[in-house]
C-alpha cells in the first residue's frame, strides 16, 4: 500500500493507495453550522469493512464509564463532548488498532451564520464523500440522523447525489441504532479540538488519516453548482 501527500487549497493532506470492496463509511460531524461561536463544522467518516470489531469498542467504553457518570455528564449513551478525557484517549486508542480508514474534511465558517439545512449539509457532506469515492467507489454511506423530517432527509439524499455518484442509497441512522456512529463522533470531535486548540487528541488516530483537509465556506458554497 503505497502513500504520499497532495495538496488540496493550500492544505497538505497525506494519501494512501487503498483497495477495499465492500466498504461501508460511518460519517458524523461535530461543530454547529449556525452558531457563530463555532469556527469550523468538521465531518469524519471512518471506513471498514469490520463494523463488529468497531462495535466493540464502544461496547467496551461504555462499560468503563458508568450510567451515573453519563447522566452527571447529560447524556444517555457516550459522545465526544460528554466523555471525560480518559475515556476519549481510549476510544481513540482503540480505534487505532483497527483495521479502518479515516477521512476528514473541516468546514471553516469564516464567521457566517450557516443555515442548518438539507442543502447546506449536503453540500458538506458531499465534498467529504468526494474524497472517500475517489478511494472506494463501491461504497455503502451510513450518515448520522442529522434530520428527523423525512422530507428533509430525502432532500438532503437529492443534494448529495447530485454532488457525488454513489453505488446505492443513503442509509440514515442515529448512534442507537449503529454504534460505529458514535466512534465517527469521536473522530470529528478530536480533529476539531485540534483545530480550536482545545486539544491534540487527534495525534491518536493520525495513522489511519487518508484525506484530511480544511476548506473554506464561502468558496464552496458559491462554486456549489459547477
Amino acid at each position: 500500500m503505497g502513500a504520499g501527500t497532495k495538496v488540496v487549497n493550500d492544505i497538505t493532506i497525506k494519501i494512501r493507495e487503498i483497495s477495499m470492496p465492500n466498504t461501508v463509511a460511518y460519517m458524523d460531524e461535530s461543530g454547529s453550522l449556525p452558531d457563530i461561536k463555532s469556527p469550523y463544522v468538521v465531518l469524519a467518516a471512518i471506513v471498514t469493512q469490520h463494523e463488529r470489531d468497531l462495535k466493540k469498542v464502544v461496547r467496551i467504553a461504555g462499560s468503563k464509564l458508568k450510567q451515573n457518570q453519563l447522566k452527571k455528564r447529560g447524556g444517555k449513551e457516550i459522545k465526544w463532548w460528554n466523555a471525560p478525557d480518559g475515556t476519549r484517549v481510549h476510544v481513540l486508542q482503540a480505534l487505532a488498532q483497527k483495521d479502518i480508514q479515516v477521512f476528514w474534511v473541516a468546514i471553516e465558517k469564516q464567521g457566517q451564520r450557516i443555515e442548518d439545512s438539507p442543502e447546506n449539509y449536503g453540500l458538506m457532506v458531499g465534498e467529504l464523500l468526494r474524497e472517500c469515492l475517489a478511494y472506494h467507489p463501491q461504497l455503502k454511506v451510513v450518515v448520522d440522523m442529522h434530520f428527523s423530517v423525512l422530507s428533509q432527509r430525502e432532500q438532503f439524499d437529492r443534494i448529495v447525489s447530485e454532488y457525488c455518484q454513489l453505488s446505492e442509497p443513503l442509509v440514515h441512522m442515529d448512534s442507537q441504532q449503529d454504534a460505529v456512529i458514535q466512534l465517527a463522533d469521536f473522530v470529528a470531535g478530536a480533529i476539531l479540538s485540534r483545530l480550536t486548540g482545545k486539544g491534540e487528541f487527534a495525534n491518536l488516530i493520525e495513522e489511519k488519516v487518508v484525506v484530511g483537509k480544511t476548506i473554506k465556506w464561502l468558496p464552496l458554497y458559491k462554486n456549489k453548482k459547477r
